[in-house]
């Protein structure tokens, strides 16, 4: 296991996998560039660097983020949103916040759900401010953020506050799907 100052010193690079990378990428319909490594791998390579950044300050932690999150290959993405899900626990919401910006670059679905796991962690462990986070999503402008607000008030099902979803539907839906053909 890398110690905090390996991962610290180094930086987490995955291998460029060409036999994998063109179908990842076709997957997702050409919007994003691959080194073409499968969940299952990238998780065994980033375990390490999860388990050290549980000790990096939290600023350090955002810069390690953010860094990772505007590299070009997918995987870089995941393994940004997966930091900041092992480190969810020790977050505050204000601390959550910095990483709002992210959900809207290099935004999909499958990143976009990814955010909602994070939040939807976040929530659970902090029921008293579920709606400060709902509040971040439900009504935004960009479409992304809106479905994390839908997936997220979803999430609790029994406990969903009625009233939102359906707003955050008509939002998401006269909004995106007219006209919306990145699908």
């Amino acid at each position: 296991m890398a110690s905090r100052k390996d991962a610290e010193m180094k930086e987490l690079i995955f291998p460029i996998q060409p036999e994998q990378r063109v179908a990842m990428q076709r997957y997702l319909k050409d919007q994003f560039l691959f080194c073409g490594v499968k969940a299952c791998e990238r998780r065994r390579l980033e375990a390490d660097f999860l388990q050290a950044s549980v000790t990096l300050p939290i600023t350090e932690l955002v810069q390690v983020v953010t860094y990772n999150y505007r590299k070009l290959e997918r995987e870089y993405q995941y393994y940004a949103i997966d930091l900041v899900q092992k480190n969810s626990s020790r977050l505050s919401s204000a601390e959550l916040a910095l990483f709002l910006p992210l959900i809207g670059e290099k935004s999909w679905w499958d990143t976009t759900d990814a955010w909602r796991k994070v939040f939807s962690t976040f929530v659970t462990a902090h029921l008293k401010q579920r709606a400060e986070i709902f509040a971040w999503f439900y009504g935004h402008e960009d479409f992304w953020y809106r479905r994390i607000a839908i997936t997220l008030q979803l999430r609790y099902q029994a406990a969903t506050d009625r009233s939102r979803p359906g707003h955050a539907r008509i939002f998401y839906s006269k909004s995106d799907w007219l006209g919306f053909t990145r699908f």
